[in-house]
């Protein structure tokens, strides 16, 4: 193996639900590996996304959560692969949002702003709408919003590249019907056009493409809106869950008419059809995000550069959208919704279209890059990422969590069809995750499953020990 490319979503919306059409991704698994019980190591964007860089949990390498900016003293997989005859071949396209500065700072080429941004604001952006004759100056159509920021309304007409960052809670439509006007396409785009400049080269290289999306201000274009029918739109069993017998971070909530001074308003205070509205904006991103991933990948092959690259094709963490009360975002709990991801690889020697239920998580994806190139960390006992094209040593998988806009540190661990949550000072969690994979009735506080909570109990007390784990206060 001489290349590797690395595709990378954000806030994939509930992965495991069936009515939202990834075309794309589907192909891809049948090409590779289905990694179908994938976990995000935290679900939370800068600490997840730095523990893709070094393989590590966050009590390791200091990004406990989105606001601590914690400096790169960790050896990351560009370190290794700099140092490996891979400088200068190396390409990063997208959001970085991974502790300070950019791509650049570890000799990556491409684009890649630093922190969160927005690539809209950006004159690589606007070189790429002259360069392809498109409107200089795209809009989007706010037809729902739920944030102070940025003060996006409904019926507002906001010209994208005065969106300062891609978080603000917006749904609408990206006007024109023109799908490459999305920063999806636009990083595409430019990923395709660098792949085509490394086969001509025919040296070793390595590219990685993060997209802002499917994380919302959700504004697909009409194409993919009409892709979906409003009304055929399933709402979550978890949209009216009373939250009984659950920690108190299932009852935070920051979204305007969601939630009042941070805390969840109960019952949802949105009708059904208000609820199916905004799922209907948020799966036509989500087909929009598979379909500009599908385009790097269609265009690996085109090239023939599939016969020596690894492709891996994931996601930072889940989307907590319509579940549990009625969420939007998410913030530090454990449900499924934000920790289940896609994960698939498709690697030259390997048989396609193989399901892999091992316990994985983003985590492995540093590990396994380096470990088809042949290449590993200096020091590997810090790392606890293990490469997927290896057999796996694992029992289980424990997530993480520090907080996001609440303080909480939680532990999550799912083994023979029970997920359990330790949340540090407040109710843990059991949930029969075949029954009930919504996580609807907590059984922790059931006493017939005494028994099963104290075996739980036990392998998190070794778990944290083995680990050295300490929780960020």
């Amino acid at each position: 193996m001489k290349n590797v490319v690395l595709i990378m979503q954000d806030h994939q919306l509930y992965f495991d639900h069936p009515a939202i059409k990834r075309p794309f991704f589907d192909a891809f698994k049948q090409k590779g590996t289905h990694f179908v019980n994938a976990r995000s190591v935290t679900p939370l964007c800068c600490p997840a996304r730095r523990s893709i860089l070094n393989g590590m949990y966050a009590h390791r390498h200091g990004l406990y959560n989105n606001k601590v900016n914690a400096p790169f003293d960790e050896q990351t997989y560009f370190d290794v692969l700099n140092a490996n005859g891979y400088e200068g071949n190396n390409y990063y396209f997208g959001k970085w949002h991974a502790g300070p500065g950019e791509s650049s700072d570890f000799k990556c080429k491409g684009f890649t702003p630093p922190g969160y941004s927005s690539p809209y604001k950006y004159p690589e952006y606007d070189e790429y709408l002259k360069q392809r004759g498109f409107d200089p100056n795209p809009a989007a159509r706010v037809d729902i919003g739920l944030s102070d920021l940025n003060k996006y309304y409904e019926g507002a007409v906001v010209p994208l590249k005065e969106i300062r960052n891609l978080f603000t809670l917006s749904f609408g439509e990206l006007l024109g019907d023109n799908e490459e006007l999305h920063e999806c396409f636009f990083l595409a785009s430019r990923a395709c056009e660098q792949l085509e400049k490394l086969k001509e080269e025919g040296k070793p290289f390595t590219l990685r493409v993060d997209f802002w999306g499917p994380h919302q201000p959700y504004f697909p274009t009409k194409k993919y809106l009409d892709m979906y029918s409003e009304e055929d739109i399933p709402l979550y069993p978890s949209l009216n869950d009373d939250l009984k017998g659950r920690p108190d971070i299932y009852h935070s909530e920051n979204a305007v008419g969601l939630g009042k001074d941070n805390r969840l308003i109960q019952p949802t205070p949105l009708s059904d059809a208000q609820w199916r509205k905004m799922l209907h904006y948020a799966y036509a991103e989500n087909t929009l995000a598979d379909a500009a991933a599908g385009r790097i990948v269609d265009k690996i092959f085109s090239l023939g550069l599939d016969k020596d690259t690894l492709i891996i094709w994931s996601a930072d963490h889940g989307d907590a959208l319509c579940s549990h009360g009625g969420h939007m975002d998410k913030d530090a709990y454990m449900s499924s919704e934000v920790l289940n991801i896609p994960l698939a690889l498709y690697s030259p020697d390997r048989e396609g279209g193989v399901k892999d239920d091992r316990p994985a998580s983003n985590v492995d994806i540093p590990v396994t890059m380096l470990d088809a190139l042949g290449l590993k960390f200096d020091d590997e006992s810090v790392r606890i990422g293990e490469s997927l094209l290896k057999p796996t040593k694992r029992d289980y998988f424990v997530s993480v969590t520090h907080g996001h806009f609440t303080p909480h540190v939680a532990l999550s661990v799912e083994k023979d069809g029970y997920r359990y949550v330790k949340n540090y000072d407040d109710v843990s969690e059991l949930y029969d995750m075949t029954a009930d994979p919504y996580s609807t009735v907590n059984l922790a506080l059931n006493p017939e499953y005494a028994g099963k909570t104290e075996y739980f109990e036990k392998l998190l007390a070794k778990w944290i020990e083995d680990n050295d784990f300490k929780p960020y206060k």
